[in-house]
């Protein structure tokens, strides 16, 4: 096994949104390209390339989910499909000269600081090879992202299947739903769209919930912007720039609806009312179907019109295990299957960091000291100099686009990190006062809201109570609080 080693100033982990954005501003606003991206898969694009499902798309209207600085003109829909949110990310890394500068197939093992040198050491596998390299670098950004490690799938009897079994954000191209009984197990997202994408070509679709969720109308679903609309949009930037402006607004608005107080009980129960009748006159008879507070609401995608297809079936009946030809459930009841797809969501990419700072200390000592899974200002932890996280510990808000949060992230990275780039210092790490401050107002914060109301969710740590990922305030506020940061909650030194 050979090793090689070389080095740049920044290394950043992962070629989604959140490593292309910050790759694009270190360009843009501090006009620095000395930086290396290391994706594990073939091709950039994160989330949007692996998850290829049929009916993948966005749940947040298209104007938010591009880069403010790199605005889409030519999206063909209000919630553009799976292709199209990749093909901006292509375009994107094209526009900014940025594909040069990305590793391919290259997967982070681990990273060690280096005290002497101040500087990260990382250990990365190539390929299939299982050649291992080492990069070292000055500053290291993760931009892995969150929805990278499918959940596992076991029940008995899983060796004796003889059709396929494949997870939602493993689908293959070569896969075929035509004239096949299929299984669909989970209702978040990923299976609401599955759903209704396959029913016209399946012989049966039989669909396994866990838990009810939180169904409402899909705005303009179907409705295609027209060539008219997109040129004005293309030679009219501000228009464009408006309408964003107008539905983060009113998506802001929103944000009072997660909080405890009577007012905002009065106001969820209005909005469930608003969801119970549109599932019931949308999806008459299907009882197992309902509002669920504190998890993000679903926006249908005609999942509720294809369960009055004779060939689609919903139960919440358990399953237990497989057999040669489907599985069986609790009730003993057995569904044929040729094909499973697994949309059961995926596990917290945290927990599969092997990072160690100052001393020795991993995450998970870091963690453990403070109850669970965190960082300051949702990117940074004392004793990890020269190290954030995009898309970090408690960045998701349950209101608005996942976007805002990583470019209001990368530019208080940007803000930090800085003197680093341009040698005035060699460190850069949050104060242990900040960080501990931090926590402790944002767990409050967090005690306010729908999440901490009977929450089981995968938002929060069952065994210990701990949200690690949810944004309690407005994405306002964390704008304002990213672009005029205090900088002294940050400690330096050469």
């Amino acid at each position: 096994m050979s090793t090689q080693r070389s080095f740049s100033t920044v290394a950043i982990i992962g070629a989604g949104f959140s490593g292309l954005g910050i790759a694009c501003q270190l360009k843009r606003k501090l006009n620095f390209a000395d930086f290396v991206i290391f994706e594990r898969s073939s091709g950039l694009g994160g989330t949007w390339r692996s998850n290829t499902y049929p009916g993948c798309g966005v749940d947040v209207p298209a104007v938010l989910y591009s880069l403010s600085f790199a605005p889409n003109p030519n999206f063909s829909r209000l919630f553009p499909d799976q292709h199209e949110i990749l093909s901006y990310l292509e375009k994107l890394a094209i526009d900014f000269d940025i594909d040069s500068s990305i590793r391919y197939d290259a997967s982070w093992e681990s990273a060690k600081w280096q005290e002497k040198t101040s500087t990260w050491l990382l250990s990365l596998e190539i390929g299939q090879s299982g050649e291992v390299i080492e990069h070292e670098c000055k500053v290291l950004i993760s931009a892995v992202g969150r929805l990278v490690v499918p959940n596992s799938f076991h029940l008995p009897g899983r060796g004796e299947f003889q059709g396929q079994i494949v997870h939602s954000a493993q689908w293959r191209s070569d896969i075929s739903v035509k004239n096949k009984n299929v299984v669909v197990i989970g209702n978040g997202c990923s299976g609401s769209q599955i759903v209704p994408a396959i029913a016209y070509e399946a012989k049966t679709v039989y669909h396994f919930m866990r838990t009810p969720q939180y169904y409402v109308p899909k705005p303009m679903n179907g409705l295609r912007f027209s060539a008219n609309v997109k040129f004005i949009f293309q030679y009219i930037p501000v228009l464009l720039k408006l309408l964003r402006f107008l539905i983060f607004t009113y998506l802001e608005a929103t944000l009072r609806a997660f909080s405890l107080e009577k007012i905002a009980q009065q106001s969820r129960s209005q909005v469930r009312a608003k969801a119970n009748a549109y599932v019931q006159r949308t999806a008459p008879g299907k009882e197992v179907l309902g509002p669920f507070d504190p998890k993000r609401k679903i926006l249908d995608p005609g999942y509720l019109e294809a369960l009055h297809r004779q060939n689609v079936h919903l139960t919440n009946d358990k399953l237990t295990s497989l057999n040669k030809s489907g599985v069986v459930t609790g009730s003993g009841k057995e569904y044929p299957a040729d094909l499973i797809i697994v949309a059961n969501g995926f596990n917290s990419f945290f927990y599969e960091m092997s990072v160690i700072g100052r001393h020795g200390e991993n995450l998970d000592d870091h963690w453990k000291r403070f109850g669970g899974i965190e960082a300051y200002k949702t990117t940074a932890l004392h004793g990890f100099p020269n190290f954030f996280l995009l898309s970090g510990p408690n960045s998701v808000s349950g209101h608005s686009s996942s976007l805002f949060s990583i470019e209001s992230t990368i530019d208080l990275i940007l803000k930090s990190v800085n003197p680093v780039l341009t040698r005035q210092v060699a460190e850069v790490e949050v104060r242990p006062g900040a960080e501990e401050t931090w926590v402790k107002e944002l767990q409050r914060a967090l005690k306010s809201r729908v999440y901490a109301d009977h929450c089981d969710t995968y938002y929060v740590d069952q065994k210990t109570g701990w949200n690690f990922t949810n944004y309690p305030w407005s994405f306002f506020y964390l704008w304002w609080s990213s672009t005029f940061p205090n900088m002294k909650d940050w400690a330096y030194s050469k």
